[in-house]
Formats: C-alpha cells, structure tokens, sequence
C-alpha cells in the first residue's frame, strides 16, 4: 500500500522542490517589459514587447498547450468572443486610465482587474502566437495589482489564482509555481484553493513522466482536490479520473496519453 503524504508533508514538499523560495530548478531569465504594440491591422495598442521580432499572427513552436481540462478556467464560459481588434483598443484605453489613477488604491486594482480580464481573453483569441504570450504575461502582472494594491478586495484570491494560471498558459512554469504555493499559503478558506492543488497535480503528473517519483506528490494534490465537495467543485471528477490514470501506472499498465 503506497503512503499517502498528509497536506503539510505536501506543502514541505512543495517548498522543498522551490516553491515558496527562489526556484533553484530553473535560471532566472529576463522578462521582456510589456510595452506598446500594433497587431495586425488594430489600432496601436498595448502588448507585445519590441525585443520579440516576430510576425504578429506566425506560430510558436514553443506555445504552451492548452488546459488538458478547460474546467480549470471559469472565465471560458464568460468570455465575450470579443475580436482582437476591439479587444487592443480596451487594453490601449485601459492601460491610459491605469496610468492616470493614483496607485495603491481601490480605483487603481479595479482597472488593474479590468486590464487583466482583457489581457486574458486578447491571449486566448490569438493563442499559439507571440502575441497571445505576451498577453498572458502582461495578465498576470496586472492580477497581481489587485493582489498586492486592495487588501480589502474580495478577489484577492481570485486575482491570484489567475495570476498563477496565466503565468502556466505563457509557459512560465517557474512563476506559476510560485503563485501557487502562494494561494495555498496566503488564503488558505479560498474556494481557489483546490484548483490550486489541482493545477500542482497536473504539473507533476507531467513530471512524472520522466520522473515516476514525482507520481505521489502528483496523487496527493489531486487528493486534496477531493476535500471539496462535487457540488461546488467543478473539477472533482476529473480529479479522480487523474487518481485513476496513476494507478494503472503505477500498477504497471504503462504511461497513459493525457487527454
């Protein structure tokens, strides 16, 4: 019978992999700043930074998948459909009001959220290229004005959570980690917290591909997912299917292509 990890080993667990602390896996590399951009034929607007000569619509090769479960963003099934032209305009005008609001204030973190919002669904109209990366980053900075610019927000946690999530979907694994752990640390009554665990199980599920011992911290996340009930927790099933996809490797079935 395998052990199961009680949720502090998995937090020490996870500060011990760099989570929590300076990541020691992966080098610090540069981020390029978020500044001004023209895309395809929209007006100038904010976005992709000049350091990236890249055609605007050209894929990447290195663009990070998509969520293997959609579940695990809620703004999907808000989305507005928005096209990228309209979408650059908001980002232009919103960035220039930002710009004008007095920091460290309630007006200044709800701007900051409205800019986030907007970043986001710009990044997924245009996924697969420069553009759409760029977006999810310049995304997570601005959730994280509302995290660190209105302690009083109600959405402190929301922000972080979407904070993390877009820095995983512009393939920054480092900094999604880390917002994260802090998510589980810093608001531990969230109703964020389990797709917090669940994003960690997904990202050690992958790991343990090539590393099988990763397959217990990967369970234990997804455990932790099962500790809210279905009715409010969307992504409960799919935790279990993942529990299921570890046994059978661990009982020797062999890897399982992930959906």
């Amino acid at each position: 019978m395998r052990r199961r990890l009680s949720p502090r080993l998995l937090l020490l667990g996870l500060a011990s992999l760099g989570y929590g602390c300076e990541p020691a896996r992966e080098p610090a590399r540069p981020e390029p700043p978020v500044a001004p951009l023209v895309i395809g034929t929209s007006p100038p607007g904010a976005i992709a930074p000049e350091a990236e000569p890249v055609a605007p619509d050209e894929p990447i090769a290195n663009a990070a998948s998509p969520l293997a479960v959609p579940a695990r963003d809620p703004r999907i099934a808000l989305s507005t459909h928005r096209a990228r032209g309209p979408l650059t305009a908001e980002a232009q005008s919103l960035v220039a009001q930002l710009g004008t609001a007095q920091p460290q204030t309630p007006t200044h973190a709800v701007i900051g959220r409205h800019l986030a919002d907007t970043y986001s669904e710009l990044a997924r109209v245009t996924e697969g290229t420069p553009v759409a990366r760029t977006a999810h980053k310049a995304a997570a900075k601005y959730y994280g004005v509302v995290v660190t610019e209105d302690p009083q927000s109600l959405q402190r946690d929301e922000a972080q959570y979407y904070a993390a999530l877009e820095h995983e979907l512009a393939g920054d694994k480092t900094n999604a980690r880390q917002a994260y752990y802090e998510l589980i640390k810093n608001f531990p009554g969230s109703r964020w917290i389990g797709f917090a665990y669940f994003a960690f199980g997904e990202m050690f599920f992958v790991d343990a591909e090539t590393d099988p011992s990763k397959y217990p911290l990967a369970e234990q996340a997804y455990r932790e997912v099962l500790k809210y009930p279905p009715a409010q927790n969307v992504l409960y099933v799919e935790a279990h299917r993942r529990l299921a996809e570890i046994n059978l490797r661990l009982g020797g079935a062999g890897p399982i292509k992930r959906p």
